[in-house]
């Protein structure tokens, strides 16, 4: 700058002796006050228009007021006019400059200054860049890269270069489509940009079929900074529980989370989860599932989401272990999802009371296009498995998982108990009061359900008809417990359709057959425990049938 500045005051004193000169060979003239006050004010003003090639290396001082004194011929043309070509500067500067070029002509014949060596010089330079230059588009246009995209960016000289640049990107999958959805790839050094980072998210298990994923939903991560942008995102990560085997999953999935400000909406989104009961030991998990989770805002995404499901009467704390459960609900739409699915059970005949627990037990049908889905199912519902439509309300409030079942495999469950001898219609009677029977496992417990009931209870398969939960139940820790208990003959709602606390009560009287089983006092009642048939307990962990959901439920579900 200071040499900017000695420069800006010598090309002054030239253009005040210029204005002189010319002035005088015209018949005009210049008082001293005026000449004075033009050179403060071009000492002011001259960095503004005055190429910055003029005043630093390799120019010198003096060669630039040289070039520009006014008693060499064309000192102020020759030289103003190329660099006005090889800089962009104010339009109205420019012309403010070449006005006192016209003023002062080109008419003195003194020569003050020696003869400047860098003209002819610094332009044969610029014709050689503008080569180099083109030669480099002609190349990125044999490749089929969209040039005019690219000359307002530095792009090496060097054809070379550029190749070598091209040839890497295809050699890690990208094709020319992504370099022209963003062509500033082009401007990262292999060896100081691509290759270190690449390098270190192959170490992060980012495999290489997952790395031009990564780089198409974000490819400005090819300008990072391992240390400085990377590593600290991918401690914070790591923090949370995030498991080392799974973390390259989660970048390619959300490489977005690089750009994120770690103590912005990241960390304000988990502390929220964690404030309405989220437990903190499921972030990772969480995080694992739906790492997008991280950019969502609190108060336009988060909340009214949580708010809405509190709206339908699920308490807060019930809101947490859905979301633990399945996190993937976070990433449907409040509108467009959440209340459009409520909507649709409501139409279909779901009862607003039934609509909390059908959430609670079933929470990706909040992500469903429940008519859609239901339409699909609707034809093999009504004339194969027998269920009206009047009725299909309150399947669904029992059974929401029926809009993505696999068909086939619920099939089996109603072939399984023809062949165990129950009728047709007592087969329809029974999975329409009871549609968890589709997705029961048949090795696991229709079959040694049914081999007790007949083999050591010695029953008829009647009375599963009237009871057909008996057949959801879990034999080792319910139907057998209960049975040896029991000191009496009593039907199966009577002994199993209660809580614990319930079924000791009921155990201990002296005369079991004295109670009607609608009596109040030995009904039970579900708040006791999950004992309708469709809690954890009724249908465990592991009894369901693994192939429960049909082939594109991932999708549904997402």
């Amino acid at each position: 700058m200071v040499a900017a500045t000695m420069l800006t005051c010598v090309c002054a004193d030239a253009l005040s002796a210029s204005l002189q000169a010319g002035c005088s060979s015209n018949g005009c003239s210049w008082s001293a006050k005026e000449l004075s006050t033009s050179r403060r004010g071009l000492c002011l003003s001259a960095p503004a228009f005055l190429p910055a090639k003029y005043y630093s290396s390799p120019f010198s001082i003096t060669s630039a007021a040289a070039a520009l004194s006014p008693q060499r011929p064309g000192g102020l043309t020759s030289v103003i006019l190329p660099a006005r070509k090889l800089e962009k500067t104010t339009t109205g500067v420019w012309r403010s400059f070449l006005f006192f070029t016209s003023v002062v002509g080109t008419s003195a014949t003194n020569y003050t200054f020696a003869e400047p060596s860098i003209t002819a010089g610094e332009v044969e330079e610029y014709g050689k860049q503008i080569e180099d230059q083109e030669l480099v588009l002609n190349y990125l246009r044999s490749e089929g890269i969209d040039s005019e995209e690219l000359r307002e960016l530095e792009l090496p000289e060097s054809v070379e270069i550029v190749k070598e640049r091209v040839q890497f990107l295809k050699q890690i999958g990208l094709t020319v489509k992504d370099i022209n959805d963003y062509p500033l790839m082009l401007c990262c050094s292999v060896r100081r940009n691509l290759v270190p980072v690449l390098n270190y998210l192959e170490s992060l298990r980012v495999t290489s079929s997952a790395l031009p994923v990564l780089v198409r939903r974000y490819p400005q991560i090819l300008h990072t900074s391992v240390v400085v942008d990377l590593q600290p995102h991918v401690t914070y990560l790591e923090g949370y529980g995030i498991p080392p085997e799974q973390l390259g999953d989660v970048l390619t999935r959300f490489p977005e989370v690089f750009g994120l400000k770690i103590e912005g909406t990241m960390s304000t989104s988990i502390a929220y989860l964690v404030m309405i009961g989220v437990n903190p030991r499921q972030i990772g998990a969480i995080l694992t599932e739906i790492p997008q989770l991280l950019s969502m805002r609190v108060g336009n995404n988060l909340k009214p989401k949580v708010d809405f499901l509190t709206s339908l009467g699920i308490p807060i704390s019930a809101v947490a272990k859905m979301i633990e459960k399945r996190p993937s609900i976070l990433g449907f739409g409040l509108f467009d999802k959440y209340h459009t699915a409520v909507d649709s059970l409501l139409e279909i005949g779901v009862r607003k009371e039934a609509v909390a627990q059908l959430l609670l037990q079933f929470p990706d049908v909040l992500g469903l296009d429940v008519k859609a889905k239901l339409e699909e199912k609707l034809l093999w519902l009504t004339e194969e498995v027998g269920i009206s439509e009047e009725s299909l309300g309150p399947v669904l409030e029992k059974l929401p998982q029926i809009l993505v079942i696999n068909v086939a495999m619920a099939r089996k469950r109603i072939e399984f108990l023809l062949e165990s001898g129950f009728l047709p219609e007592d087969v329809k009677l029974m999975i329409s009061e009871c549609p968890q029977l589709l997705a029961m496992n048949i090795e696991k417990t229709l079959k040694p359900n049914l081999s007790f009931l007949n083999d050591e209870m010695k029953r008829q398969i009647e009375e599963v008809v009237e009871f057909p939960l008996f057949l959801t139940y879990n034999l080792d820790k319910r139907i057998r417990p209960r049975y040896e208990q029991m000191r009496q003959k009593c039907s199966l709602a009577w002994m199993l359709d209660c809580s614990d606390r319930t079924f000791e009560e009921r155990s201990s009287l002296d005369y079991i057959e004295m109670f009607d089983e609608t009596d109040e006092t030995v009904a039970g009642s579900v708040e006791d425990d999950q004992t309708q048939g469709q809690g954890d307990d009724e249908i465990n962990e592991g009894e369901t049938d693994g192939e429960y959901f049909s082939e594109d439920s991932d999708t549904d579900r997402n």
